[in-house]
């Protein structure tokens, strides 16, 4: 018994009360996971993943269009909106019958969807396209 420690400077320990290391682990693990995603965005954005839009057509960083994330029926490349908006068929790929797609008329030949002899009324816009070019 001579060695009686005096116990009467200890704090007490409460039951299901955190201890300040689980609180210091709690923090840790919220700002890894902070720096974690702060990571993942400032990578996607500095490769230019990300888009912005223009008007109603979303472009990556290089000015590309990209196919919306939008309902698109017929596989076209033209939104269900986009072709309400044009008055093409969203189930129908090539509204006018001419061999191009609604979404090639719109956007790279830039002829008309509804009408399949845009720049000739012998020929479908089609035909015209490869008497133009050779490499089309």
């Amino acid at each position: 018994m001579d060695e009686l420690q005096d116990h009467s400077t200890q704090q007490p320990v409460l039951a299901g009360a955190p201890s300040h290391r689980g609180l210091i682990l709690a923090i840790i693990m919220v700002a890894i996971s902070v720096l974690a995603v702060a990571g993942i965005l400032f990578y996607v954005l500095k490769r230019g993943g990300a888009s912005t839009l223009q008007g109603n057509v979303t472009h990556n960083a290089a000015g590309e269009r990209l196919v919306p994330l939008t309902k698109d029926t017929d596989h076209d490349g033209l939104s269900d909106a986009e072709e309400a908006q044009l008055g093409t068929s969203p189930n129908n790929p090539d509204t006018d019958g001419d061999g191009l797609t609604d979404e090639y008329e719109v956007h790279q030949s830039h002829t008309d969807p509804l009408n399949a002899h845009t720049k000739d009324p012998k020929i479908t816009d089609y035909q015209w396209l490869v008497n133009q070019s050779p490499k089309f």
